[in-house]
């Protein structure tokens, strides 16, 4: 079974009002969670920067953000709407640690909260438990690889509003669950031979998978880089650090489970970048052992999440 843990980034910059029906205090709340689990298979939040500073010196901003820890969600401050086309800088990021398997979607939450005028602004965060509107978005797996993208939340018709929202998604790490190496009682030894080689049918598409990812964020980097006309350091995987090769080893005889073959292909393109090797080919990853694999995709994980900090 392949499991992963995600971060997932969400950047809450502008809240602007089109055309509220009432005045009052809102709060925007967040949540996430996996499609069709249950209340367990939630998004933790693990860290909130205000990347702008506030403007202190506004009566439509009041106290601060919150973390709730029975329903892992985020609030952001409460902020009060006065009028038609009014606009509530909030510059605030949240970032979500999500882990389960890799073929589910996400789904992002969005609740907007809301109270009447009240004289005492003391109590504005404990009467704030009204919904007015719900907008949520599915976070397809694919996604789950690698995503930067702007995703605005108008939420309905009766709550005209355009919130300014940034979704951010990086692979943190992979897990791949095997089963035991000793044949389990009732299971023969050619059944216990599909097992095994369904398990790692499974990490060779997720280091595939990762490699496509991984493709697409530099493209983009080389292309944001054209546009800004600034170098970006983009460094590339060699096959030697991809599959554990060295030098010598090639001179040495072949692991039991990589043929001669495959080392002689490594080999020959040891030097090249990693675009000018066909590691999408199913035969010469299959041919590699399941502890190369492993290391792989850590490998590649991790190249994915440096490209994306660039977003």
């Amino acid at each position: 079974m392949l499991e992963a843990i995600h971060e997932i980034a969400i950047y809450i910059h502008r809240f602007h009002n089109l055309d509220l029906f009432q005045q009052g205090w809102y709060q925007i709340k967040i949540t996430m969670r996996w499609t069709g689990e249950d209340s367990g298979s939630l998004g933790t939040p693990a860290r909130v920067a205000q990347y702008e500073a506030p403007d202190l010196g506004s009566d439509d901003v009041y106290g601060v953000w919150r973390i709730d820890d029975r329903d892992h969600s985020f609030s952001t401050q409460p902020f009060r709407i006065r009028y038609a086309r009014q606009d509530i800088l909030l510059s605030l990021m949240v970032s979500f640690t999500l882990q389960g398997p890799c073929t589910s979607a996400v789904i992002l939450k969005f609740e907007l909260l809301y109270t009447p005028v009240l004289e005492n602004r003391s109590n504005i965060q404990d009467c704030l438990d009204n919904i007015a509107a719900v907008h949520e978005f599915r976070l397809p797996p694919k996604a789950l690889l690698g995503l930067h993208t702007y995703c605005p939340v108008h939420f309905d018709a009766f709550h005209a509003v355009l919130v300014d929202i940034t979704v951010h998604v990086s692979l943190l790490r992979n897990a791949v669950y095997t089963s035991s190496q000793k044949v389990p009682s009732g299971l023969t030894a050619n059944g216990y031979d599909v097992v095994r080689k369904h398990d790692k049918s499974k990490q060779v598409m997720l280091v595939q998978a990762l490699l496509s990812a991984c493709e697409i964020l530099t493209e983009e980097l080389k292309k944001l880089s054209q546009a800004i006309n600034e170098p970006i350091d983009i460094r590339e995987i060699t096959p030697n650090e991809l599959f554990g090769l060295t030098p010598s080893s090639h001179l040495e005889t072949a692991d039991a489970e990589v043929s001669g073959k495959v080392l002689s292909k490594l080999h020959d393109a040891s030097e090249k970048a990693i675009g000018e090797v066909d590691f999408h080919n199913d035969a010469v990853l299959r041919r590699l052992s399941e502890d190369k694999l492993l290391k792989s995709i850590d490998l590649i994980g991790h190249q994915a999440f440096t490209c994306g900090v660039y977003f």
